[in-house]
């Protein structure tokens, strides 16, 4: 058990003592083998369509029929593809990262282009030097363990005028050793402008899967 502290001014919570990095990059190289994973991912429809309702009413772009795409889109940490497929079926030219191999692997499976690298990584591949029109972190900052270093970095990914949208849970769930920052709304929105981004549009929700209560934002790139 980690020692978890909280900021009285923003209500930011985090772990005073977080695992090594190699202790957390050897626990996401096994993530896909957890009994939980495992067994929440058996059915994937009611994952996909809460994702197009997110994106709906964060006002993210849906393609039109016969309309051309709304841009390039980059998923982090994209598992094994299937927010990618939301997005491609939203008209969105669809990238991903992920750092786990299987997960990568069969995303690529599904047609996608994924790229398993950091990114804070000191030479970053072609596609992720050129701009794109949208970012999402579904469920990745509070893995991070420098969260505002990790979105200024996604800053530079996005085009200005773009959006990053962005889901986190709110309350700590301590059985969570990877988990290491919980952000309030404040603590979030203090971290995104922080990093060149401005919160448009929010609104939180209970995962009926996980029991996580949820805050989910799109912030434009200033």
């Amino acid at each position: 058990m980690h020692v978890h502290l909280r900021c009285r001014s923003c209500g930011l919570t985090y772990v005073a003592d977080p695992p090594s990095v190699e202790d957390l990059a050897d626990a996401y190289r096994r993530v896909h083998l957890s009994d939980f994973q495992v067994d929440h991912k058996r059915d994937w429809a009611p994952f996909m369509e809460h994702k197009h309702l997110t994106l709906d009413r964060l006002g993210v772009s849906r393609r039109a029929p016969q309309a051309p795409s709304p841009g390039r889109a980059l998923d982090l940490g994209c598992g094994e593809g299937h927010l990618l497929e939301v997005l491609k079926q939203r008209g969105w030219e669809a990238w991903g990262l992920e750092l786990n191999q299987v997960m990568a692997a069969e995303a690529r499976a599904r047609g996608f282009d994924v790229m398993e690298v950091s990114l804070e990584a000191p030479q970053p591949p072609p596609a992720l030097r050129a701009p794109f029109r949208l970012v999402l972190m579904n469920h990745i900052i509070e893995h991070l363990r420098h969260p505002v270093r990790a979105l200024k970095s996604v800053r530079a990914l996005v085009e200005p005028g773009g959006s990053l949208v962005l889901e986190t849970p709110l309350n700590p769930d301590f059985r969570n050793i990877d988990h290491l920052h919980y952000f309030s709304a404040a603590a979030l929105e203090l971290a995104l402008g922080e990093s060149g981004f401005h919160p448009v549009s929010w609104f939180d929700y209970v995962d009926g899967n996980y029991g996580h209560h949820n805050l989910a934002c799109r912030a434009v790139a200033v």
